[in-house]
């Protein structure tokens, strides 16, 4: 749940949001553009990420009618920076977190735009997953046309976003995308009092 006075602050430029489905599974497919927002305040970028991850499960369920429910994510790196990084601490709250509230639903992790920056932040995350999260970690190559062969062979092609040289002209609109399921201040606050670990 997202409180109205959250979503300008969290995600008003698209950084974090599901759009369409893998081709190998089925599973819903998570988009990170790491490199367009700062974890100022970092309940706000971690209520993001549960609200899309609830979101992508929710979205596998239906396509698969109630039988499954795996997501793929998506990282793109370009104009990421260190100082854009989370803190170690909060990383290792976050995966703790989703590694609880979220076991096996994770099919892959994609990275794209690979730069020294995310090579960093990667080793670090890498400390604080299991090895079998590890195995689902893939590079993938810079160059555009191996990227796009590479991007084609586990992603629907219609949903390849032109950001990352595919055919989806999509635009996200925070105004379109959440639509009805944000709450108000007050529902938010009553939310987080009966729900806490959406917020450690």
């Amino acid at each position: 749940m997202l409180q109205e006075s959250k979503i300008g602050s969290g995600d008003e430029t698209g950084w974090c949001y599901t759009r369409g489905r893998s081709t190998v599974g089925g599973s819903s497919l998570v988009w990170v553009r790491a490199g367009l927002h700062k974890p100022v305040i970092f309940d706000d970028y971690s209520r993001i990420i549960v609200h899309t991850l609830d979101r992508a499960i929710g979205d596998a369920y239906t396509f698969s009618k109630n039988t499954k429910a795996k997501f793929t994510v998506v990282i793109d790196s370009d104009r990421f920076s260190l100082s854009g990084a989370p803190k170690l601490a909060q990383l290792k709250n976050l995966f703790r977190f989703m590694q609880d509230h979220y076991p096996n639903r994770l099919d892959c992790v994609l990275i794209t735009n690979l730069s020294t920056p995310v090579q960093i932040v990667l080793k670090m995350a890498l400390s604080l997953i299991s090895q079998e999260v590890r195995g689902k970690i893939h590079i993938i190559p810079n160059n555009p046309e191996e990227r796009d062969k590479a991007l084609s062979q586990l992603i629907d092609p219609s949903f390849i976003p032109y950001w990352l040289g595919g055919k989806d002209e999509w635009r996200f609109s925070p105004d379109i995308y959440y639509g009805q399921v944000t709450a108000s201040d007050r529902e938010g606050r009553e939310y987080i009092t009966t729900m806490p670990y959406h917020t450690e």
